[in-house]
């Protein structure tokens, strides 16, 4: 049935197959929960749990050769027309962005500067007590440029918006093993940036944080901000914990709210 819905949205082959296989991460455990539930039992079948990648394969080339296609397979044999195609990925799939993502550099930092000062003021307008103009300045873009990463998004060569991109974050996190990555300063330029922008910088920081091996992307706000929890709830975040005193490097600490995503 996944394999399906995959194909109708438009998944390569490929990929299904991959995401197919990812079960074989847990056959050890699904192997234990059975021997657990049936303790008076032998497990006769020696692929129970498995996962091979010749199973979809062979599965997906069969569906193919019988029927033409996934989708011929729908609409011929299942008897649900194209629109129902059109209704899945409607439903599941997310508008392509019109951003264009690159990693900042020196010539960025006063506009990072600009970004973030702005962000602030829109706060203060708004109610929100978070971040406060004149906060960061250069020296901080500059280290963060040195210790971490720091990017772009941009529409039509304007920048719409930024993000730090850290490898560690002792100051909320404690120590921790390298299988995160942090999340900070996202902000949007509200004169540039697109409905839904902040959704897709989430997104694009979480894929570098993929592509660089570690499978949680971690980010934490004040815990006097619930508005912000929530945006990041609804991105997929779970709250994981709470920091009493963060000590983020301006004056007084603070205390932040936990959340980290698995990625896939």
């Amino acid at each position: 049935m996944a394999a399906l819905v995959l194909s109708l949205l438009g998944v390569p082959e490929q990929t299904i197959t991959d995401d197919f296989t990812l079960t074989e991460r847990a056959t050890p455990l699904l192997v234990t929960d059975w021997r657990v539930n049936n303790p008076d039992r032998e497990l006769q079948w020696p692929a129970y749990g498995t996962a091979p990648a010749e199973v979809m394969t062979r599965f997906l080339s069969t569906m193919n050769s019988r029927y033409g296609s996934i989708q011929s397979y729908v609409t011929e044999t299942l008897g649900l027309d194209t629109a129902f195609t059109s209704a899945l990925r409607a439903t599941l799939l997310e508008p392509a962005s019109p951003l264009t993502f690159r990693r900042a550099t020196e010539t960025d930092i006063p506009t990072l500067v600009r970004l973030r000062d702005e962000a602030a003021h829109w706060q203060i307008t708004h109610g929100i007590d978070q971040w406060k103009p004149g906060q960061l300045t250069e020296p901080h873009f500059r280290t963060r440029l040195t210790e971490g990463e720091v990017w772009l998004s941009l529409l039509n060569d304007r920048v719409a918006g930024a993000w730090e991109l850290w490898w560690d974050d002792p100051a909320a996190w404690g120590p921790q093993p390298p299988t995160a990555a942090y999340i900070h300063r996202l902000m949007t330029d509200r004169r540039v940036a697109p409905p839904g922008a902040g959704r897709h910088m989430l997104a694009e920081a979480e894929r570098r944080i993929a592509a660089a091996g570690r499978p949680l992307s971690r980010l934490d706000c004040l815990s006097t901000n619930p508005r912000l929890r929530e945006y990041y709830q609804a991105a997929g975040y779970t709250v994981v914990g709470e920091q009493t005193a963060k000590d983020g490097g301006l004056g007084t600490p603070y205390a932040v709210t936990l959340l980290e995503k698995h990625l896939r």
